[in-house]
């Protein structure tokens, strides 16, 4: 299901971690990707990680960042244009979070 700009603005307002999580098949081989958004103080932080199926017991990851913005909509432009995943699909994380954004890599 895909939502609007809105929704994600009043998510992220209300202070949840949206997320979304996929694969892509790269050279014959499933890559698991993961993205992530939340306000954090007074900025918003990103998530974009993409890891080979296996490497994943080694957590040798083909990238994994986490970038912070001042504006959500910087933000969302970053994930945007990063992600193979697309922004329309975020929902808020119920549970386990896609990434701790009090960290950096």
């Amino acid at each position: 299901m895909s939502i609007d700009n809105k929704k994600i603005f009043e998510w992220l307002s209300s202070g949840k971690q949206l997320g979304v999580r996929g694969k892509v098949t790269q050279n014959n081989e499933t890559v698991w990707l993961s993205m992530g958004i939340q306000k954090y103080g007074a900025a918003y932080k990103t998530y974009i990680s993409e890891i080979f199926d296996s490497k994943i017991d080694i957590e040798d990851y083909l990238r994994e960042e986490i970038r912070e913005f001042s504006t959500v909509e910087a933000a969302l432009e970053y994930l945007n244009q990063e992600s193979r995943l697309g922004i329309f699909d975020l929902s808020p994380c119920k549970g386990q979070k896609i990434f701790n954004p009090s960290f950096s890599t």
